[in-house]
């Protein structure tokens, strides 16, 4: 007798029952969770996406930097009662030696990668606006460091829901909530 995988049906009920309760949900992005950070390629684009508290990004006291409006719509979302389970980030990767040494890998599906090498691959938080401009107007025209500064890449905060809940390496309807460049 052969078992009958009725996740795939039970993610689709799920999504009809949340686009009924909250129209105004962004369309989800299916995905398989992981416990760790994963590194993938969307297209040729590279990401690394996982469990917000493994944020390479995070402070020193466990805390993600957002910015002040994507704070306030995290807490639009939170206000609406969606129910979601999990908190995910995204980072797009910069075309860089240390992610060029990944590519090749990923071209046969996405790895996961411990926080370590996480953080090697994902830029950091640039400086404050007030420090970017300024830096911005003592390079100006050609600066190397106002040229960095204009083409930081956006992380993504996302909602991540499934039947039951997230399990490792089962797929889940992962809602871009917040968005922003640097």
């Amino acid at each position: 007798m052969h078992a009958v995988d009725t996740r795939p049906r039970e993610l689709d009920r799920l999504r009809a029952d949340l686009d009924r309760a909250w129209p105004e949900l962004p369309r989800p992005v299916e995905l398989r969770w992981s416990d760790d950070l994963v590194v993938a390629l969307h297209g040729d684009t590279p990401w690394c996406y996982g469990p917000a508290e493994k944020d390479p990004l995070r402070t020193r006291d466990g805390r993600s930097v957002v910015p002040r409006d994507q704070r306030a719509r995290l807490r639009a979302w939170v206000q609406r009662g969606v129910p979601f389970q999990r908190i995910a980030i995204a980072h797009e990767l910069p075309r860089s030696a240390v992610v060029g040494r990944v590519l090749p890998a990923l071209r046969h599906g996405p790895r996961t990668c411990t926080d370590q090498q996480a953080r090697a691959l994902v830029e950091p938080v640039p400086a404050p606006p007030r420090t970017r401009r300024a830096v911005a107007a003592m390079t100006r025209p050609r600066g190397v460091a106002g040229r960095v500064l204009e083409h930081l890449l956006d992380p993504i905060v996302l909602g991540v829901i499934a039947p039951g809940s997230p399990r490792h390496d089962e797929l889940c309807l992962w809602y871009p909530l917040a968005v922003w460049r640097w």
